[in-house]
């Protein structure tokens, strides 16, 4: 049986919420961000929180999608995921020491919101996840060189259509 991958919006208190149910892949990447930096741009007063509980496995793309967001809103963007949490998700690239991350668990208002995640275009895809592993690159993760052979691939693949 396939283990799940969905994005769920809801509000707290003080943040518009995301989270991040089973599986966080290029999958579901590209409508993340767009959701996530659509909203943040469009109003200046929200902050964004990514909740991680819910959470198995982030690929490179999604963990490379965060590090952008975390980039451009370092000040309204944090990650909520309890120690244990963050460690398996997020340690072995130390993007926990990277990313704002709360260990606090959100209270939630209200129902959550599914965020269609499919029919994202081929090319748009590859040049999400090649933007991603640049991200990844930047910040010194670990792993650095296969993320660079990712990147190169993907360029390739889309025939420099790739390259932003």
């Amino acid at each position: 049986m396939p283990v799940s991958e969905c994005i769920q919006i809801g509000v707290t208190d003080e943040h518009l919420c995301v989270q991040i149910v089973g599986r966080g892949t290029l999958s579901s990447s590209p409508a993340f961000h767009q959701f996530c930096r659509s909203a943040l741009e469009a109003d200046r007063e929200i902050s964004l929180l990514v909740n991680l509980a819910p959470c198995n496995y982030l690929d490179s793309t999604f963990l490379g999608c965060l590090v952008g967001l975390h980039k451009t809103f370092p000040d309204r963007m944090t990650v909520a995921a309890e120690p244990e949490v963050s460690a398996r998700l997020l340690s072995c690239t130390h993007l926990d020491k990277i990313l704002r991350v709360d260990s606090a668990t959100p209270q939630y208002q209200g129902p959550w919101a599914d965020l269609p995640t499919s029919g994202w275009e081929k090319v748009a895809t590859g040049r999400h996840a090649a933007e991603c592993h640049r991200r990844l690159i930047e910040c010194g993760c670990p792993g650095a060189d296969a993320f660079q052979r990712v990147v190169d691939h993907l360029e390739e693949e889309l025939g420099g259509q790739g390259s932003q």
